[in-house]
């Protein structure tokens, strides 16, 4: 009886109850009388309610959570990462050299271009989508741009969209869908955006989110980044700080230099303050982190700069190698994309003729010089 009831009462699998019960009810028969044989008997019935109970708990495999469903964006709203399953980013159309917009895909902060002076494919990190730059350039493309600073940045999101983009690119087929021939490449990671990136107050720990990604997924060190800027912040400590963080991460800046004169850079950047200032903290800049001077020329109501212009701006070029500064070259350019800005109806793309034509005059500063049609 002792053997039933401990049984009777036991987590035990249905197989050895039913063995148990039915060992200790032939016991009771033959050593017992009829009282203790019920006593048996209402005891197995317990087992067998037991087993009952039990079944679901011992033959049921376990639960398997499944992943949360995709939700529908709604309008207005930004796409919430958490709803995107197996780490599959859907780019709105096919990325191409002409359209930079970050809403190419539904991030907020992250966002793949395709790009003419990288040569591949770039990732994005936008510190400005409130559209808020501190200057105004004649052909920036950015809809419903306003002069002011970048936002604080949420940068769980940004450290959760960047790892997606990546995760899809290395190990998805998103250059496949979303990139053309010969484009698909991942060339490096960009901070560019829809304004000045360093103007948020967030730049310096964007940037360490960016070495911790990198680090994670072994590009740290193997894939550059890149820094795009107007470089009116590069005296502040914060901004210092994240250039020389860059400078150990295989990361350059991209210094925005259009004019030479101060009335072109009122008229091209609607720029405040004079060239000479501007010059100091392209200087601060090339002390920090690797350098390059990007350079925009359009044509103004049909004709290109001056010759003024021009001479003014390869006299600043040869100061700064007499001086010794270490600028690694030229990025030379012009409007690839259409210009959102009201002053637009009086810019024009200048032929590669041109741009190849002032190339050489650079190039006889004795810096390098790389033209991008």
């Amino acid at each position: 009886m002792i053997l039933v009831k401990s049984v009777s009462w036991g987590v035990w699998a249905r197989d050895e109850i039913f063995a148990q019960s039915r060992r200790a009810l032939r016991f009771a028969r033959v050593t017992t009388g009829k009282r203790v044989l019920c006593r048996a008997k209402k005891d197995m019935r317990l087992c067998f309610a037991k087993t009952l109970w039990l079944w679901p708990r011992v033959r049921s495999p376990p639960r398997v959570r499944s992943p949360p469903r995709r939700r529908r964006q709604k309008s207005g709203r930004t796409f919430d990462t958490r709803y995107y399953t197996r780490g599959v980013i859907v780019a709105k159309r096919l990325l191409t050299t002409v359209d930079h917009a970050p809403d190419v895909v539904d991030l907020t902060y992250v966002y793949p271009v395709v790009s003419r002076r990288a040569g591949g494919v770039s990732i994005g990190v936008n510190l400005n989508p409130n559209n808020a730059c501190n200057w105004k350039c004649a052909y920036c493309q950015v809809e419903g741009l306003v002069l002011g600073a970048g936002p604080k940045i949420d940068l769980e999101k940004l450290e959760r969209e960047l790892r997606l983009m990546l995760h899809d690119v290395q190990e998805g087929d998103f250059l496949a869908r979303s990139a053309p021939e010969g484009a698909r490449v991942l060339k490096d990671i960009a901070f560019a955006g829809n304004g000045e990136p360093t103007t948020s107050p967030d730049f310096a720990a964007s940037v360490e989110v960016v070495r911790r990604v990198l680090a994670d997924t072994g590009l740290l060190g193997k894939l550059p980044i890149v820094l795009i800027t107007n470089g009116t912040q590069v005296k502040k400590s914060d901004v210092a700080d994240g250039l020389k963080a860059l400078a150990t991460m295989n990361g350059r800046v991209w210094f925005k230099f259009d004019s030479a004169t101060e009335e072109a850079m009122r008229r091209v950047n609607q720029a405040p303050g004079d060239v000479y200032t501007h010059l100091s903290k392209l200087r601060a800049a090339a002390s920090l982190c690797p350098t390059w001077i990007q350079t925009c020329l359009v044509a103004w109501d049909g004709a290109p700069p001056s010759e003024e212009e021009q001479a003014a701006y390869l006299g600043i070029l040869e100061t700064l190698v007499k001086e010794g500064v270490s600028i690694r070259g030229v990025l030379l350019y012009s409007a690839a994309r259409k210009s959102a800005q009201p002053e637009s109806v009086h810019i024009s793309p200048l032929t590669e003729g041109w741009l190849r034509a002032f190339a050489s005059r650079i190039e006889a500063t004795g810096l390098e010089v790389l033209v991008t049609p």
